[in-house]
């Protein structure tokens, strides 16, 4: 039972400054992240962080706090140190490092619950939404005045057909970056959701193992979501035939950098095609159509960003 309350934490971390969070899913992965790389430095740096580990007054409290008050994720630090503590009474006969491990490998549970638990609520949003009297009503929008929509190509950051049922594009012609849910599925099937952090490091040789199952290009291996949209940049494969244009629908996402190689990759991809091509980034309101723009510029930078609008090679367009 402890430990059960114990794992419990992560989403009492996460219940805690929910006001802080927003309302898009990479607002919980950054927690995700924060959570990790506290655990990954405290375990790096763990002799000199004993100490105040055991934390066994309020005089260790304010040791806290000068040492990691400047840190972006601090209350991470708070929240994972706390629960260390915890540990180490369950754990007696164990070591710092083992005990952090356990911590660890709890995180990493729990992440899994949580994906879990996004799945049931995605199952039951999306009966709400085409099985209901509620159910979605499709509205006129920019994307209606795409020729051939239904032959467009879509990379959806959503784990629901949203964009199958409301723009009638088949699904061999859309790929789930992140996986999809299937609360149907049988026992033997796996979770195919990813909902993780971005890998920060580029060289494989870095490559942190206390990381790597918080980490989405781990999931996307272990799920096997793939990496279909690679086909959709293809070349013709008989010499002398044409490359057909085509519309890149980029649907339900901001852009986050979180995703940027999946984004750098398609853009990349799609310049060596040569034929023509527009990524069409799809938003609701002004403040997402600014995050959109705030984000692929972040990821692209200022000059290619310009240079693909004034080119029509990428738009952005209201739903």
């Amino acid at each position: 039972m402890v430990v059960k309350n114990q794992k419990q934490s992560f989403f009492d971390f996460i219940n805690e400054i929910k006001d802080k969070l927003g309302e898009k899913w990479s607002g919980i992965e950054l927690i995700i992240s924060d959570i990790a790389e506290a655990i990954a430095y405290i375990k790096k740096h763990l002799e000199e962080n004993s100490q105040i580990i055991e934390w066994k007054s309020t005089h260790d409290l304010t040791k806290l706090k000068k040492k990691f008050i400047t840190k972006s994720n601090y209350i991470a630090f708070k929240v994972v140190i706390a629960r260390l503590s915890g540990y180490r009474f369950i754990y007696t006969d164990s070591g710092w490092q083992q005990i952090v491990d356990v911590c660890n490998e709890e995180c990493i549970q729990a992440l899994d619950d949580l994906t879990y638990y996004l799945e049931f609520y995605l199952t039951y949003l999306d009966k709400l939404d085409f099985d209901s009297e509620q159910r979605i009503v499709k509205q006129d929008s920019s994307l209606d005045a795409i020729e051939e929509l239904e032959s467009a190509k879509v990379l959806t950051f959503n784990y629901t057909d949203t964009a199958n049922r409301l723009f009638g594009i088949p699904e061999e012609n859309t790929h789930f970056i992140h996986g999809r849910i299937d609360f149907a599925r049988d026992q033997k099937s796996i979770n195919t959701m990813v909902f993780g952090i971005e890998d920060k490091e580029d060289k494989t040789e870095n490559i942190n193992p206390d990381l790597i199952s918080y980490q989405k290009f781990y999931q996307r291996m272990i799920k096997e979501t793939g990496s279909d949209y690679r086909k959709f940049f293809e070349k013709p494969k008989n010499l002398g035939e044409t490359v057909d244009d085509m519309n890149i629908i980029v649907f339900g996402h901001s852009v986050d950098p979180l995703d940027k190689e999946i984004f750098i990759n398609c853009f990349d991809l799609a310049k060596k095609r040569v034929g023509k091509y527009k990524f069409i980034f799809n938003y609701y309101d002004e403040k997402a159509k600014r995050e959109i723009v705030k984000n692929l510029t972040i990821i692209l930078g200022k000059e290619r960003m310009i240079s693909l609008t004034a080119e029509q090679k990428s738009c952005i367009c209201k739903m």
